[in-house]
């Protein structure tokens, strides 16, 4: 491994305990966000269901006083009709007519917006009668157009108990509009979907209108609702836009609310801390090229000089390249450029030996030469 090699590994043996440590870091702050969103949003929708079931436990409450009447027992529908339009009286606004039903075939009996001597309406909801006389509890009926103007009405129903039977079903007919108040004093942005849906999978209210009319809800918001009493799920409105969704069912009328909440809304929330994580990421991209830039302006000067050091050993000083800037380097080219040097002299100063030996070995032999011819 070469010399750039080992620096990239050491700055990436360096930043990977930092990158763990941040990616760990910014997952968790992304979870906390998103819990905290969720939080709101579980808290908001459970504020709303509370409002519905109080406002409903409120109609059942008097209702309930009313089944006791002592007429009921006498079947005295004449005199209950009166006792009826008073309490109908006292629950103006809250209240839009009360129905007494059979509890076997679901048959109005009495009706307050059907004079006396006519004949009355047909319930438009009889399932709900024909439950609240079996299970012998209030009951919340489904989101109907009916009765005499032609309006978005339910029902709320609770048996008139005699002997532990049902022997009526007394109702206290409602106007949507009366839940629709209660959405609109929980100010809700006008950027999310809020939805009230009976038991049947009808609306009750929807904010914003739906367009086309539509009257029950997306495949998906069934599917959440099917899915648990109460979560915080990625889902879709009619119209295709995607949404984050918390919903919460009620125990007591088996109704839901949902608010839907535009992804880019949520998405927007965790943007601080996607940007952080970015930051992140190319201060540890720039981090690996500044380490790549320095090992290279470090393992360049030292390859250089490893492809001179043949010529260097020869004494050919003209080969020594730049020593760049790092000082150990310009150390290490000084040295092997004085070591080139100092091979160079004794390179010459063995060629003047050699020379003077060769002089020497060339003036005995003509000495002896001389000698030779002298003698």
């Amino acid at each position: 491994m070469n010399i750039r090699s080992r620096l990239g590994a050491l700055t990436f043996a360096t930043l990977l305990p930092m990158a763990i440590f941040g990616a760990a870091g910014a997952y968790m702050l992304v979870q906390r966000e998103r819990d905290s969103f969720e939080r709101g949003a579980l808290d908001r929708v459970r504020a709303l269901m509370t409002a519905i079931d109080a406002e409903l436990r409120a109609s059942i409450t008097p209702l309930e006083m009313l089944a006791r009447s002592p007429t009921l027992d006498r079947d005295d529908l004449t005199e209950f009709r009166a006792e009826a339009e008073r309490a109908l009286d006292g629950r103006r606004g809250d209240w839009f007519n009360i129905v007494l039903s059979d509890p076997d075939t679901a048959h109005v009996l009495l009706n307050l917006l059907v004079p006396r001597g006519a004949p009355p309406f047909t319930t438009p909801d009889p399932a709900s009668v024909l439950e609240t006389a079996k299970s012998g509890r209030p009951t919340i009926g489904s989101v109907v157009t009916g009765g005499v103007l032609n309006r978005q009405l339910f029902t709320v129903r609770v048996p008139v108990l005699r002997d532990g039977k049902a022997k009526y079903v007394l109702s206290a007919v409602v106007e949507t509009p009366v839940i629709s108040k209660l959405v609109e004093r929980q100010a809700f942005s006008n950027t999310w979907a809020v939805a009230v849906i009976d038991s049947g999978y009808g609306f009750v209210v929807r904010q914003p209108v739906p367009e086309k009319g539509a009257t029950a809800p997306s495949e998906s918001l069934r599917r959440a609702l099917d899915s648990a009493p109460q979560g915080f799920q990625r889902g879709q409105l009619l119209d295709g836009s995607q949404i984050y969704r918390a919903f919460q069912r009620s125990s007591l009328s088996r109704w839901s609310t949902s608010i839907a909440i535009p992804s880019s809304v949520v998405e927007r929330s965790l943007n601080g801390v996607y940007v952080l994580m970015a930051g992140f990421i190319g201060a540890a991209m720039l981090g690996l090229w500044i380490a790549s830039w320095l090992a290279s302006g470090i393992s360049k000067p030292i390859a250089a000089l490893a492809t001179a050091a043949p010529a260097l050993g020869r004494g050919e000083t003209s080969a020594l390249p730049p020593a760049g800037d790092v000082d150990e380097v310009r150390e290490l080219a000084h040295a092997l450029g004085e070591s080139a040097v100092a091979i160079r002299d004794r390179e010459e100063r063995q060629r003047q030996a050699e020379h003077a030996l060769r002089a020497a070995d060339r003036a005995k032999d003509e000495f002896l030469a001389m000698l030779g011819h002298e003698l």
